[in-house]
């Protein structure tokens, strides 16, 4: 039927051609259309099965808290200069409102004034309730080291867990404004000295810094979805040169990270890389087909074939899809590394039949009916070896099967219509304009070294069957050892600022921007669930509306601490007075702080809070005999912060107070007043015991944590390490799915799809095997020669493996998809040498493999040049497959060329 089917095309397109020629041009023309509305999605999402409960999670949590999209920028540089940088940056791009709602970088100042003791827990406002309760100097810092001593030193809780470390350091960024303040009143500067002390105290850092104060993180609060992809993209491309014109204005380094602006890196990559790579390896394949056939017309015209096949993939794609995904983005290069095959087939023995005599009809009908069996064979092969994936559960693999086969299908279309028209429209234009020269007629290039190697191992079977299996088991030793990359920023272009930003920010806040979600229904659910997230061993941070608003039953527990601390702080007169013995005693306070921050140094060691180690030595210094590592290491980062390690900024005050206090009697007198005048009110404004309420809070925190609905909260799990490390993504994950079933967000998403792209891999690789080889025996109509040409593909999937692990390659979860792309591609080459075996008889390895052998290397070739140019993406996943591909296709070939002559010389003489 087929061959019938093939005669019939040939004629038609020779006796046809133009008709023929101008109907492909309106398709192409419909199918150009088509494509031009194709777009590309980043989204982790779209790879995951649309039912998939974690996924409406997601998508749920995306549409309804505008806040959940991650948007942040990252600013370090100096600390006072990161300051007006922030407060110059921040109304820059809250005016851009039709992207941004808001920018988030200080912490609701305005409430804290108002409730702030109403929003500390009991036992937190019972341990240090006292330092609330006299506003003067002396007995304000005496109640200061009491509180010290009751929270941190004589405490059993200690400093454990991520949240109560945060704390430490809030409290400890009081203290070193507090020092720094004094230090100011000794050189002089008394004016607002009071009020600034006071403020740091009661409010600590309202910006959101690092310990040493080097780096801050801003978050923006976008009016639109995550999942509104063309605004993620063009909202970064408008904010981002905003932040470096700022970032430049005030000397500091700044720039953008997040879900929102690594999407929007990662659909710049693909889309460059898409452009650049696909004409990248479509330059090297016409350099290479012209080399190889010594001709420039007939290679130039298989390079428009595959780009009009290109064409009517994508347009399929559309139909089919609607928009790319990042496994299917890069389908352009994987057709062309696949989709030149066949117009090579084409060329060769439409080369060979004119280098006989063969006229151009003759010639076409010979070149389909001994290629093109071969070809549809080897296409539907192909196509059924991607469309096995239609029976995943992810719709990423759904998707990438679904195009690619259908894609296949089109190249091998038009490679069996476009081409052989363009080559009789070539003939008949050559035939018109050299009227004497009836006919033009290319030399015969057949590869006789392929011919005579595979006669050589036909003729010595033996030697040849040793010779593979010592390779067989060699590599597939090797093969067998080889590692997985579970790092997914691995795979993203190397150089990302977005990337290198997230990397700094878990270095210097313990906490990463791929954080996790929850989701409550009623206040008291949050509550639950923000504790117990907290708890999680493995978290770096918890946001929760729980942080603004307490339960009834708890605000209730702290209404009596705070009316207490009203009343007190309401009775407490300010002292205008200051004199010797208060200043004796104000050095006995400082001395007494500076001991007690050493003790809370030593607590952090043994804890191994490193953070709260590095702001205490700031304060104390550090003591330069520790042998430990890690304190070494701790050292080694504060001598880049301070010139002396062994003196912090509380003993050279202590020290100072010292030598020069009681000649500054003035202004200590004055500061005092200052301190206690703008501590009491402060205070008293802050012990509000009126219960706070979901209605009086800022519709700024309301935005941000309850959906639109206005019915469910939420709450982000910030992990305390990088999440693409496999090991603590496994406990993230699993600590999280313990919470709450119901537990969303890039980490969990992100083992899942690993869950499931590992199961549906073996799943489909197993089906493309059953569903090739039953396509063989339907084409072959023989066990025998459908097992003859499955033996090369097996072989050399195991040879890629192997050659993988030699060459010090990991498999990833981009690169995965070589094995059952190279189970597709990797059995043209043992089909197209069967077929003609069949055509041209017993023992003719020499003919066999010198013309079909040469069509075969030419395709390994082209093929393994195209998915090589992948090797020069910025998106490194993408660089890995292709290399993976790259040695598959080779491995394949080597397989043909080597198994497939010692197989037929061997059952020849067993015929015989």
């Amino acid at each position: 039927m087929r061959h019938r089917f093939l005669t019939k095309l040939a004629e038609l397109i020779y006796y046809r051609t133009w008709t023929i020629g101008f109907i492909v041009l309106g398709i192409t023309v419909i199918f150009i259309v088509m494509t031009m509305q194709l777009s590309i999605s980043t989204s982790m999402t779209n790879l995951m099965p649309e039912d998939d409960p974690m996924v409406m999670e997601f998508d749920k949590i995306m549409e309804e808290y505008a806040g959940a999209a991650s948007m942040l920028i990252v600013a370090e540089g100096d600390p006072d200069r990161l300051l007006e940088f922030a407060d110059a940056v921040a109304p820059r791009v809250e005016a851009m409102d039709h992207w941004v709602k808001k920018v988030d970088y200080k912490l609701p100042k305005d409430l804290l004034a108002n409730h702030a003791l109403m929003l500390m827990k009991a036992p937190d406002l019972e341990n240090t309730g006292a330092l609330f309760m006299n506003p003067n100097l002396v007995p304000f810092l005496t109640n200061l080291n009491d509180s010290f001593e009751q929270e941190y030193i004589k405490s059993d809780e200690k400093i454990s867990g991520q949240e109560q470390e945060q704390g430490a350091i809030r409290f400890m960024d009081g203290i070193q404004t507090f020092v720094e303040t004094f230090d100011e009143v000794l050189d002089g500067h008394v004016s607002e000295a009071g009020r600034v002390a006071s403020d740091a105290i009661l409010m600590g850092d309202v910006y959101y810094r690092s310990w040493d104060r080097t780096m801050m993180i801003m978050q923006i609060i976008p009016v639109f979805s995550f999942l509104d992809v063309q605004d993620a993209y063009d909202a970064t491309n408008a904010i981002e040169p905003v932040v470096y014109d700022v970032a430049r204005e005030f000397e500091v380094r700044a720039g953008l990270t997040g879900i929102i602006p690594l999407s929007r890196d990662e659909m710049r990559a693909i889309q460059n890389d898409s452009m650049i790579i696909t004409t990248l390896a479509l330059s090297g394949i016409l350099i290479l087909f012209i080399v190889a056939f010594r001709m420039i017309v007939s290679p130039i015209l298989a390079i428009i074939t595959l780009m009009v096949g290109i064409v009517w993939a994508l347009g399929i794609s559309w139909l089919l899809v609607g928009e790319l995904n990042m496994m299917t983005a890069m389908m352009g290069v994987i057709l062309v590394g696949i989709g030149i095959d066949f117009s090579i087939h084409i060329i060769s023995t439409y080369t060979e039949m004119r280098a006989k005599g063969e006229e151009v009809g003759d010639a076409l009908k010979i070149t389909l009916q001994k290629s093109g069996m071969g070809i549809i064979t080897g296409g539907l092969t192909t196509a059924a070896a991607f469309l096995t994936f239609l029976i995943s559960e992810t719709q990423g693999y759904r998707e990438f099967g679904l195009t690619l086969g259908m894609g296949i299908i089109m190249t091998m279309l038009a490679s069996i219509t476009v081409l052989p028209t363009m080559l009789v429209i070539r003939e008949k234009i050559l035939t018109n304009i050299w009227k004497k020269r009836k006919e033009i007629a290319p030399r015969d290039i057949s590869y006789r070294f392929l011919g005579t190697t595979a006669d050589w191992l036909a003729r010595h079977s033996g030697a040849g069957i040793a010779l593979v299996i010592m390779i067989v088991l060699f590599l597939g030793y090797r093969g067998s050892q080889i590692t997985m990359d579970y790092n997914y920023l691995n795979m993203e272009p190397e150089g990302l600022e977005s990337i290198e930003l997230q990397e700094r920010m878990i270095e210097v806040f313990d906490i990463s921007t791929d954080y996790a979600y929850l989701t409550a229904s009623t206040l008291d659910e949050a509550h639950e669930l923000t504790e117990a997230a907290r708890d999680m061993s493995t978290s770096g941070l918890v946001q929760s509306i729980v942080d603004f608003l307490p339960s009834r039953e708890e605000q209730k527990k702290r209404q009596h601490y705070v009316e207490m601390i009203h009343k007190t702080m309401d009775e407490a007169p300010v002292d205008s007075y200051f004199d010797e013995d208060d200043y004796h005693s104000l050095l006995e306070q400082i001395n007494r702080l500076e001991m007690n921050v050493m003790e809370m140094q030593d607590m952090a060691i043994l804890g191994g809070q490193d953070k709260v180690y590095l702001k205490t030595a700031l304060l104390v210094g550090v003591v330069l005999e520790e042998e430990d590592q890690t304190i070494i290491e701790l050292q080694t980062i504060l001598r880049s912060k301070m010139n002396d390690i062994s003196r912090g900024m509380l003993t050279r005050l202590r020290v100072r107070l010292e030598m020069e206090g009681y000649g500054n009697m003035a202004n200590l007198k004055q500061f005092h007043h200052d301190f206690a005048s703008a501590f009491k009110p402060a205070v008293l404004r802050m012990a509000n015991s009126e219960v706070i309420t979901l209605e009086t809070l800022p519709e700024n925190i309301k935005n941000q944590y309850v959906g639109k609905s206005g019915d469910s909260f939420l709450i982000s799990v910030f992990p305390k390490q990088n999440v693409w490390e496999q090991t603590f993504l496994e406990r993230f994950v699993d600590e999280l799915l313990e919470v709450s079933p119901r537990a969303t967000g890039i980490p969990p998403v992100w083992r899942s799809l690993l869950d499931l792209f590992a199961r549906d891999g073996k799943l489909a690789t197993s089906l493309a095997i059953v569903v090739i080889f039953l396509l063989l025996l339907a084409d072959f109509r023989s066990l025998q020669k459908a097992a003859l040409g499955m033996i090369p593909l097996v072989i050399g999937t195991a040879w890629m493996l192997g050659v993988m692990e030699l060459t010090g390659l990991q498999i990833t979860m981009v690169n995965i998809m070589a094995i059952p792309l190279i189970i597709g591609i990797g059995i043209d080459d043992g089909v197209h040498i069967i077929h003609r075996y069949q055509i041209e008889g017993r023992r003719e390895h020499r003919t066999v493999f010198s013309s079909t052998g040469r069509a075969v290397l030419l395709t390994t070739l082209t093929t393994m040049l195209g998915f090589g140019s992948l090797w020069f993406a910025t998106y490194r996943g993408l660089g890995s497959m292709g290399i993976a591909l790259f040695i598959g296709v080779g491995t394949c070939f080597l397989a043909t060329i080597l198994v497939m002559p010692t197989i037929l010389g061997w059952t020849d003489r067993a015929k015989a």
